[in-house]
């Protein structure tokens, strides 16, 4: 709907009169909120129309444009995500790089060839998330869609798109219940009542979701009575803590005992060998699927690469008009 709506407003943009930034929102639907503003490249500060600016808006799916030229010019088309597996003695150390694309999977196959190098049992784990630290969420995402995936948090330690599917169910008796994988380590709960379409309606009883840290959900509120289950997406609220349990679950699964423990950030070991690296697509997949999908995931952490990618390599991304 954003993206559509931010659409709407460059078609506007086109026939509006540039004296009035207002008269160009009077076609917009009932509710909207939009801004203006239109500047000549030459001169940007010397704004032709400005309207509602200082306002704070959520991005339209739109600006993933802009995120996909910045990448296409501070990037080769050879660039690809890479997580790299590395040893010392009994200690494994995975460097994450913010991949949008890593899964359990790759995760697994990295542990089984650890396995496969220093035997079945380690000492500590590792995970680097050094690339890229700050906030995962940014300032002003809505509240009450951060349970939901496509606010996943972007974070350097992703996995399986820091997304985990479930379902609700609606009982005759008027309860819900709620389904999630045994084998994801998240806890959902559900006391959400199960309602006729009528009564949700003239109740105004919405599906509420309340997210807690750790990875913990609740339903509440009302869902409307169906034959088929409700499908549910969840935002991990933690990806390192996910990360840390998942590779725990995987490791009693092909058979490695940790003595240790596993642990977050850049160790302090020296003399680390490679053993094993998980790359992603090539750019140019990449950024289709954060737009065609309108990946959020991606964006975000396409966005975060770019920025010591940037500052390392000084490119130009804007160039100065010739004079």
């Amino acid at each position: 709907m954003t993206a559509k709506l931010s659409l709407t407003c460059l078609l506007i943009f086109s026939t509006a009169t540039f004296a009035d930034g207002a008269d160009a929102t009077k076609h917009l639907p009932y509710g909207s909120r939009s801004a203006q503003l239109i500047a000549p490249l030459s001169a940007p500060q010397q704004a032709l129309v400005e309207y509602n600016t200082e306002q704070f808006f959520p991005p339209a799916s739109t600006l993933k444009v802009v995120t996909a030229l910045a990448a296409k010019l501070a990037l080769p088309d050879s660039f690809r995500f890479e997580t790299t597996l590395y040893t010392s003695g009994n200690d494994l150390i995975i460097k994450y790089s913010g991949d949008p694309t890593f899964s359990r999977a790759s995760l697994t196959t990295m542990l089984k060839q650890a396995k496969s190098e220093v035997g079945s049992r380690f000492n500590n784990i590792w995970l680097d998330d050094s690339v890229f630290t700050g906030y995962q969420r940014g300032v002003g995402w809505p509240w009450d869609i951060l349970g939901v995936c496509y606010s996943a948090p972007a974070s350097a330690i992703t996995l399986d798109g820091n997304c985990v599917q479930g379902a609700l169910y609606t009982n005759k008796n008027g309860t819900t219940r709620i389904n999630v994988p045994s084998h994801q380590p998240i806890s959902a709960s559900t006391s959400a009542k199960s309602v006729s379409k009528d009564y949700q309606k003239q109740s105004h009883c919405d599906l509420q979701l309340e997210v807690n840290p750790n990875n913990q959900y609740s339903l509440s509120g009302c869902a409307v009575e169906r034959k088929s289950p409700i499908p549910l997406k969840f935002a991990v609220s933690s990806p390192e803590q996910f990360t840390v349990d998942v590779i725990k679950s995987e490791l009693q699964r092909i058979g490695v005992t940790l003595s240790g423990d596993v642990k977050v950030g850049a160790p302090n070991i020296k003399g680390h060998k490679p053993l094993f690296v998980q790359r992603s697509r090539p750019l140019n997949d990449l950024l289709a699927v954060m737009l065609q999908d309108s990946n959020n995931l991606y964006a975000d952490n396409i966005t975060k690469t770019l920025g010591p990618t940037i500052l390392t390599s000084r490119v130009p991304l804007l160039m100065a008009p010739k004079r």
